[in-house]
């Protein structure tokens, strides 16, 4: 199986192809020249988290049809991105009135009462002391909900860990910590690029839930996306109630499925495919039953 960089366990979003938008017909013609003329090494690409309209990976796709590939586009999961304002009031303006209260109440009990302190990591030191902050509050609130956390995986570990120190190093890193009460509350794994805050990964006190860990992280977050001007903060993939609280607008993904055109390879396919369709059928079925 052949798939992009950054996809799979390390689960990228966004992914398409990296190239000027002037050589975009010669590259995604060559790409599919090189897979086709090579298809005897591999039996499969998939390219998931494409976002939908992609050119790129729609020009490459269509460029493998016209070369005997079966191309299957599936709907996947949207990733919400929030446009951001000028100036904080412009933004909680757009909120609910319930959740702009609460946030109101967040930010008077846990900030302007002096209980909690946010700590911005700018110089290596401080991302070493916050990145052992991050696994470990990671860990423990995914342990609790029986899942092994991703963190677990040392390849993963060590992969970000690395990024994290180049990202630094380049400005584009936006890694925190909150303290509550003097201990670590939460922790924040984002990262930038000129006009998008990316809100990556992140982990929370499970002893300390009834006190919204979530809710304070993302109310100081987007208040200083917003004071450095940002256009967008993008919560990735996931369909989870709170992005649209925040006025998180959906924005839908591709995932793409090739098989070269030999006889087993394809076959497969034709399986494969057959079997994602049953499943959405099957899950479609149970859906309108409990409705």
């Amino acid at each position: 199986m052949l798939r992009p960089l950054g996809s799979g366990h390390v689960c990228t979003d966004h992914l398409s192809l990296l190239c000027r938008p002037d050589y975009l017909a010669t590259v995604a013609t060559t790409i599919a020249d090189y897979l086709v003329t090579n298809d005897e090494d591999w039996d499969r690409l998939e390219l998931p988290a494409i976002d939908d309209g992609d050119d790129p990976i729609t020009l490459l796709a269509a460029e493998l049809e016209v070369r005997d590939a079966l191309v299957s586009c599936q709907r996947a999961g949207n990733c919400w991105v929030v446009d951001l304002p000028k100036t904080w009031d412009e933004y909680a303006a757009s909120l609910s009135s319930s959740h702009r209260r609460q946030l109101r109440k967040c930010d008077e009990r846990l900030v302007d009462s002096g209980r909690s302190r946010w700590h911005l990591v700018t110089t290596p030191s401080e991302l070493d002391e916050a990145w052992k902050i991050l696994v470990d509050l990671h860990q423990r609130r995914r342990n609790g909900l029986g899942d092994e956390g991703c963190f677990a995986s040392r390849e993963f570990r060590e992969f970000h860990r690395e990024v994290a120190g180049r990202l630094l190093a380049t400005g584009q890193l936006r890694m925190s910590w909150i303290e509550l009460d003097g201990t670590p509350f939460t922790a924040e794994y984002h990262v930038s690029s000129p006009e998008t805050v990316y809100t990556y990964q992140s982990g929370m006190d499970v002893d300390r839930l009834n006190e919204s860990p979530g809710r304070l992280a993302y109310l100081l977050t987007l208040k200083r996306a917003i004071d450095e001007g940002y256009a967008h903060l993008d919560f990735l993939r996931g369909d989870e109630p709170y992005k649209a609280h925040f006025r998180g607008v959906a924005k839908p993904s591709l995932d793409y499925h090739v098989f070269p055109n030999r006889r087993l390879a394809r076959l497969r396919g034709h399986v494969l495919l057959a079997a994602g369709t049953i499943k959405d059928w099957l899950k479609q079925s149970v859906a309108s039953v409990k409705s």
